[in-house]
């Protein structure tokens, strides 16, 4: 193997986040690369993830793959990077965005000096759909989601799980005035922070009917936040998604599949943070 496709390429863009407390529970979420481009062209590579993922935790793990000399992906063979503490993270510019970000640059260089090389793959600012992108799309498209539902993932080759949905909302329209949208797509605990994506291979076409021929059409669309439970009553409540976590007891909550998405815009506004 000398390429990887883009969807193998996706499969490097998430890590499985674990979070721990003084008390000795332990949480799972899901953290995606992100290059974050300033205008003066610096590259600051972040982490990133759910604000609800790290709140009330104290220090954190998560898994980078190793590269070999060919710069190719090792998959049987995992990096484990540990004890991050919770002041490393810095959480987004407007605390009612529940997304934060860690700065990856330090951990990358001291790995590299050890002679671990990461394999990794980033979202930049380039895959953000403009609003003219936005606009474009039609009321129903299909999404792909990647991350660590139920803590779940291929361990062996450091792998998380990918899940297919569609827009439940319109996605060009901010869902009740928030910078949100829905998608219908199974959300469960481990979720929290796993990118969502617009990708179709082959034939593509906007709403406008423009069709594009063996190209392939991708965005980075936003970042699984919440989602809406039935509790054994009947009632409806709108949550953060939840990290699996362990020392808890199950209580009798049923998900409705739906869940709600950060518009990956937010994420631009990190630049006034870093």
């Amino acid at each position: 193997m000398n390429k990887l496709s883009l969807k193998e390429q996706l499969f490097f863009s998430t890590t499985r986040i674990e979070a721990y407390s003084d008390n000795g529970s332990v949480g799972y979420g899901t953290g995606f690369f992100y290059n974050l481009l300033k205008e003066n062209g610096d590259i600051i590579p972040l982490l990133i993830t759910n604000y609800h993922v790290i709140s009330g935790m104290t220090n954190f793990t998560f898994y980078f793959t190793k590269k070999d000399d060919k710069e190719m992906p090792v998959f049987d063979h995992h990096i484990q990077v540990s004890t991050i503490p919770l002041n490393s993270w810095k959480r987004h510019p407007d605390a009612a965005i529940d997304l934060c970000a860690l700065p990856i640059l330090p951990i990358i260089k001291k790995l590299y000096s050890e002679g671990l090389k990461p394999y990794y793959r980033t979202m930049e600012n380039k895959y953000i759909p403009s609003q003219e992108q936005w606009n474009a799309m039609d009321a129903i498209e299909k999404v792909l989601m990647i991350g660590y539902p139920d803590a779940i993932w291929d361990k062996r080759n450091n792998m998380p799980i990918a899940r297919q949905g569609i827009t439940a909302s319109v996605p060009y329209l901010n869902f009740n005035g928030k910078d949100i949208f829905l998608i219908d797509a199974a959300v469960y605990n481990g979720s929290s922070g796993s990118p969502v994506y617009l990708l179709e291979d082959g034939v593509s076409c906007d709403k406008n009917g423009n069709v594009k021929l063996g190209g392939t059409r991708f965005f980075f669309l936003g970042v699984v936040c919440q989602t809406f439970l039935h509790e054994v009553n009947g009632e409806l409540k709108l949550i953060p998604v939840p990290i699996s976590k362990t020392n808890v007891v199950p209580t009798t909550k049923i998900p409705n599949n739906l869940g709600v998405v950060i518009k990956s815009s937010k994420i631009l506004d990190f630049d006034k943070i870093f």
